[in-house]
């Protein structure tokens, strides 16, 4: 009887209506894409291990210390075949006859990475930064005056 009467008050809201669409999209395939996806492919791993060497004291890490981390970085092979696939980024050397192998960044890779640096740090990037952060706040509403809301901890860190 109540299902009745809510047919007559509200007869749209008791349709259920389902559409299919059996469409078939060409894959179209980008050569520039691709050479640029098949040449960055490891990027998030290299930069991970140029980090884990940059914080050592020495700047370089035996090579029997980074195998370990294989599977803590998600390398594709072995560490050592990573670091013969770039050699314009990582150096194998032997402190001496006695220390096993180390690798170390090149030249041109540390002087990138302090290239990097300075540009991080540079005042008008950190306001780009900052601009793009409020962006992002006031995208996602969060309330500013708000001091527990999760989106505003630590904004203060960011933006001093």
């Amino acid at each position: 009887m109540l299902s009745m009467e809510l047919w007559r008050r509200f007869p749209h809201r008791l349709l259920l209506i389902r559409s299919f669409v059996d469409a078939r999209i060409k894959w179209v395939r980008d050569s520039y894409l691709d050479i640029a996806v098949e040449r960055e492919k490891n990027l998030k791993e290299i930069l991970s291990l140029k980090n884990q060497i940059l914080s050592s004291p020495s700047k370089s890490l035996p090579l029997s210390s980074l195998s370990p981390l294989k599977s803590h970085f998600n390398l594709p092979t072995s560490t050592s075949k990573l670091f013969q696939n770039y050699p314009s980024i990582f150096a194998p050397f032997q402190p001496s006859p006695s220390l096993p192998l180390h690798v170390k960044l090149t030249p041109q890779a540390m002087t990138l990475h302090k290239e990097e640096l300075a540009i991080h740090n540079a005042p008008p990037h950190r306001n780009d930064v900052v601009n793009r952060l409020a962006k992002l706040l006031m995208l996602t509403k969060a309330d500013p005056d708000n001091s527990n809301s999760k989106l505003n901890r630590g904004k203060e860190k960011v933006l001093d």
